[in-house]
């Protein structure tokens, strides 16, 4: 599993204001990319319209898979917000986690701004990872 992913500073500001024009609900959507560099934001909507939990919408994340798979690219992670906090993943993010080997993303609030973090779950483990912007070389 990678250690970090790299998420150039235009597409974290494309999923930060995402998560701020969802707010006070959870926000959610797919990152693309490969290996371990997000190349576009898909924004989904939360269907459970919660500020607490938050369930993809099928037939939209349907359609950002079907789009993956046309663009060739894969899904290197997916993010959410907590728009009241906290920091980390919740009990109900780590039971409804449904993707082995993919990243989750977190957003959350802190000092009027929106910081990320990023987590590899394996089991009952929870690493963080370092979420990196891209530089160019």
């Amino acid at each position: 599993m990678p250690e970090q992913l790299i998420i150039p500073a235009e597409l974290a500001a494309i999923m930060r204001a995402h998560v701020q024009r969802c707010n006070p609900e959870e926000a959610c959507g797919i990152l693309a990319g490969s290996s371990n560099v997000v190349k576009h934001v898909l924004p989904v909507t939360n269907e459970l319209h919660s500020p607490f939990k938050f369930r993809m919408a099928p037939e939209e994340q349907l359609q950002a898979f079907l789009w993956l798979e046309q663009n060739d690219l894969e899904m290197v992670a997916y993010y959410h917000s907590h728009p009241a906090g906290p920091d980390h993943l919740s009990e109900t993010d780590l039971l409804q986690f449904f993707y082995p080997g993919v990243i989750s993303v977190l957003v959350y609030p802190k000092n009027s701004t929106w910081q990320i973090k990023g987590f590899i779950i394996e089991g009952n483990i929870t690493k963080e990872i370092t979420i990196a912007p891209w530089q160019a070389k």
